[in-house]
Order: structure tokens, then sequence, then C-alpha cells
């Protein structure tokens, strides 16, 4: 999730899935989780990719309770 100031990820470890953590924008801790990812420590699950003219559905379907996974959002 991009925001003014930084960026912000959330991740689930992938042995203990109800286990999270949340990063702000730190070049030493998104340095730390890319290698976690790139070690297969950390999986991401990105389920969907839409385009910004479909954040309108995806807030709809987030606040219904209708995502599973990570939804990307591009430009």
């Amino acid at each position: 999730m991009a925001h003014l100031g930084g960026v912000t990820v959330s991740a689930v470890l992938s042995d203990a899935p109800d286990a999270h953590f949340i990063t702000r924008f730190d070049a030493t801790r998104l340095t730390a989780l890319v290698r976690l990812v790139d070690e297969g420590a950390v999986v991401l699950d990105i389920s969907e990719r839409h385009g910004l003219a479909d954040l309108p559905e995806i807030h709809r379907r987030a606040e219904a309770g209708d995502l599973r996974g990570k939804v990307l959002v591009k430009p």
C-alpha cells in the first residue's frame, strides 16, 4: 500500500500464517524483507492485479470481506 511519505508493506510468514508484520519505508528493513522474500522465508500472496479504475470495486469487496491475499493496484 503506497502513501505519502513512504511505502507500507504487510506480509505473512510462511511458517506462521497467523503472524503478520508491517514495515514503513526504511532502506535497512526493506532490504532485509527483500532478502527474506528471495530466500522463500516470506511468501507474498498477491491474488489479484488491477488498474486504478478498479479501486471502487476493490474497496467494496474489501469492506464485504470478499478479498483473499493482497491486491496489487497498478497505475
